[in-house]
């Protein structure tokens, strides 16, 4: 798919425009585009941060990692409000292997913003590799707060209870699972395997 850039440029009329139309670009890997409505954008508003986001994601896409953290830290320095920058910049410092920044980065976005999706796989993911689960429980139960029935997460988070030890709460989350989808395959097996785990526990205690 390829769209005219004339006739789309004659409907443009404010800087959400410019953004909408680099964003439909971006999702269709078609770099050059995305890349010249973004620019447009920065150069109608210069502070705001949603342009440099953009460029910052198309060069990372790119491999062209310094010119993506020039562009996604300004984005931060712009708004340090703004969720979407944060986790952005997260995401190169973790495809480089900083994982502390990347961290650091995710969790700011998801205190600005706990249904920031890509911030809360990100840290889920950066927490892997640092073998830390703590943080990323607190915001996982923050989000199910709001979205309850929420199967992916509620089985993301029945795990990580399960990695911390927290046998009796994943398997309360897991009943939970369970009932909302009786055919949710990994969970009754999960299920399983954490009642023989609390079984086996109770008797080594006994």
């Amino acid at each position: 798919m390829h769209m005219d850039n004339t006739q789309l440029e004659d409907g443009v009329v404010n800087i959400t425009d410019y953004l909408d139309l680099a964003h439909c670009y971006l999702a269709l890997d078609e770099f050059d585009n995305a890349k010249e409505f973004f620019d447009r954008a920065s150069k109608m508003d210069p502070d705001n941060p949603e342009p440099y986001i953009g460029t910052g994601l198309i060069a990372m896409a790119q491999n062209d990692n310094e010119s993506a953290m020039a562009a996604l830290v300004l984005s931060v320095k712009l708004d340090q409000n703004n969720s979407k920058a944060h986790a952005s910049l997260a995401s190169l410092y973790q495809k480089l292997g900083e994982f502390e920044d990347s961290f650091a980065y995710y969790l700011k976005s998801l205190e600005l913003d706990c249904d920031n999706m890509a911030a809360l796989l990100g840290l889920f993911q950066v927490s892997a590799q640092m073998g830390s689960f703590s943080k990323v429980i607190h915001y996982l139960e923050q989000y199910l707060m709001k979205h309850p029935d929420d199967l992916s997460v509620l089985f993301c988070l029945s795990n990580l209870y399960v990695k911390e030890g927290k046998l009796e709460l994943a398997k309360d989350i897991l009943l939970e699972l369970v009932s909302l989808d009786n055919d949710y395959k990994d969970a009754i097996e999960l299920l399983e395997e954490v009642e023989n785990m609390i079984a086996q526990n109770r008797i080594k205690v006994a």
